[in-house]
């Protein structure tokens, strides 16, 4: 998306696209904004200070870069770096770039949020809630967009607590992720999968026999197929980073598994997992574990929207907690 639309890779377009086809049927809009993106993971969340800190410190860096990017004068440039709230950077900043198309993408928006959403709830609602300096932060792009300054806006992440516990301070935005249009693209189908394993069978001279190509599929499919996104998909996708991890770490020259099916270094940190459980009902919460190591399965409606700016919050239901296990991958869709 970034190089896509952004006017300062219009040049290079037939470098970067090729032969491809978004390169043969391109849309009206390419190549005609400037592009303002945030990243929000490696914030130290330690305690309300450090995370307001390194959340400010982000923006301000990310925001000035934008303004040398797209030449703007060393007056504005200097007229930011003064400001020291979030909330104030962004106005100051949209107020510089009135007269400017951007579109705003954001990658980990939830990043820094999760880690304080397991560790201290009340934190959480207190830099999400009104009158918090993330809300503010947001409320600032949504006054942009009304004045017609950020035209557009695509944000990624694991959850959709943070923007949805914004409430009506950023109601603007739609949660794309259970769209069943969208399901494949996190993941690879059963025929990319094949594809893949092709590479191995091209190498490795005993899995020619169709038996033992039968037996590697079915092996990969136990371990690492099962997700899906959306309710009424029938098929279900494979995990790609562990598939890619498997590939690389097989052993062609004799033909074996890796030692460790899963790669440790998306492993999940089990002290995290635990952090989840004390969120709302803790009690409530294991039951839920009891079901799902015991039986398989636990029922619930999949929530898409989690209010923590309100007291309502704080119970935490039991279908809340299994869609946020949902979003962070420990369960799927079963049926």
């Amino acid at each position: 998306l970034w190089y896509y639309y952004d006017e300062n890779y219009k040049d290079l377009w037939p470098e970067l696209f090729g032969d491809l086809y978004i390169s043969q049927h391109p849309t009206p809009l390419k190549s005609s904004y400037k592009i303002l993106f945030f990243e929000f993971s490696g914030i130290v969340t330690d305690s309300a200070e450090t995370t307001y800190h390194g959340f400010k410190h982000k923006i301000k860096t990310i925001l000035l870069s934008f303004l040398d990017t797209y030449q703007f004068s060393i007056s504005d440039q200097d007229k930011l770096s003064l400001l020291e709230t979030p909330e104030d950077l962004m106005i100051t900043f949209f107020e510089i770039t009135k007269n400017s198309k951007i579109y705003l993408l954001i990658d980990e928006y939830d990043h820094f949020a999760n880690a304080i959403l397991g560790a201290d709830f009340h934190l959480f609602k207190e830099i999400i809630g009104k009158g918090g300096f993330v809300r503010s932060f947001y409320e600032t792009i949504k006054s942009a967009t009304q004045k017609g300054i950020v035209e557009r806006l695509f944000i990624t992440g694991v959850t959709p607590i943070t923007l949805d516990s914004l409430t009506s301070g950023f109601n603007i935005a739609d949660n794309i992720s259970n769209d069943s249009e969208f399901n494949e693209l996190a993941g690879f189908t059963l025929k990319e999968t094949q594809q893949v394993l092709n590479t191995l069978i091209d190498d490795c001279p005993a899995l020619e026999q169709e038996d033992n190509q039968a037996k590697l599929l079915q092996d990969i499919t136990y371990f690492y197929n099962g997700y899906k996104f959306a309710v009424e998909v029938e098929n279900s996708i494979y995990n790609a980073n562990l598939l890619m991890y498997f590939v690389k770490k097989f052993d062609t020259k004799n033909c074996q598994y890796p030692m460790k099916m899963l790669d440790s270094n998306i492993a999940s940190d089990y002290g995290k997992i635990m952090q989840l459980f004390a969120i709302g009902d803790k009690d409530s919460n294991y039951e839920v574990l009891n079901e799902l190591i015991y039986q398989g399965e636990a029922v619930a409606t999949l929530k898409d929207k989690f209010d923590f700016g309100s007291s309502a919050g704080d119970s935490f239901s039991r279908d809340e907690f299994i869609s946020l296990l949902f979003a962070m991958g420990f369960v799927t869709i079963k049926a």
